[in-house]
């Protein structure tokens, strides 16, 4: 898994090998979990030591919740920096760190132990390995889009950008001039995606539940459209703008264009 996560982001995706950092399991003696040595052998033969950072169980140790299947994890981290600041800070001391540009875009999870309840309602202890271990490996699709497509955040990806576009034209506002304003249209965007599916998925606008949520979301468009100067009636467009990005990807959207 490690060694295909690595292709796939270096020689199919093409990404700078120099700007990417992987993480691994340190191991917590509190849990009697050792270091995952596995995983970091298996990462020195695909780079430099220096390039392989020691996490803790805060940060590579994945669990679902409380209880259930759980294990130590190892992400790749890719530093978005210009070369002028990287040559400044390493990117490996900014890894963990919510730095906007050194993110996380992969992580590869073993599941191998299983946790349990134990005497107490905050007492969840290791109740041993799992008879049937797997690895869950995961992606960012949107953090990905953003780094092949170059741009500062996912918001302004190729399909997003379409709905941004169309709030922008609407209200005859520059996205990027201001940055109150740049934050309203990110809401307007994300929340008119989220609204269009939930309408394709079925979910009305209601006053309970999902329904509710719907609803939520949909005056936080029409609300932040109006701040923003819109004085006509905007979701239509909106809409519309939203299945024109995400329907070649979801038929679905195309189908139901009529009754969303």
């Amino acid at each position: 898994a490690i060694a295909w996560s690595w292709e796939l982001l270096t020689e199919v995706y093409k990404i700078d090998k120099d700007r990417l950092y992987v993480s691994v399991f340190e191991g917590d003696e509190s849990e009697g979990l050792p270091m995952s040595t596995i995983a970091f052998e298996a990462w020195k033969k695909l780079v430099p030591e220096d390039k392989i950072i020691f996490g803790n169980k805060k940060d590579n140790f994945w669990e679902m919740g409380d209880t259930g299947p759980c294990g130590p994890c190892s992400e790749i981290h890719v530093d978005c920096r210009s070369d002028e600041e990287r040559k400044l800070i390493p990117g490996r001391d900014l890894v963990n760190k919510d730095h906007p540009q050194v993110i996380e875009i992969w992580n590869n999870v073993f599941m191998q132990y299983n946790r349990g309840e134990g005497g107490s309602k905050d007492d969840f202890p290791l109740n041993g390995e799992l008879p049937a271990k797997n690895i869950d490996t995961g992606m960012g699709l949107e953090r990905m889009a953003a780094i092949l497509q170059g741009v500062d955040n996912i918001y302004e990806i190729d399909t997003t950008k379409i709905i941004l576009d169309k709030a922008t034209e609407i209200v005859n506002v520059k996205y990027g001039a201001d940055n109150s304003a740049d934050v309203r249209l990110r809401v307007v965007a994300d929340h008119t995606r989220t609204a269009a599916f939930l309408i394709g998925d079925g979910v009305i606008p209601g006053n309970e539940g999902r329904g509710y949520v719907l609803r939520r979301m949909m005056r936080r468009v029409i609300r932040n459209m109006r701040i923003l100067g819109a004085e006509n009636p905007v979701m239509k467009d909106l809409i519309e703008a939203t299945i024109k990005a995400m329907g070649p990807q979801y038929p679905e959207l195309n189908t139901d264009k009529k009754r969303i």
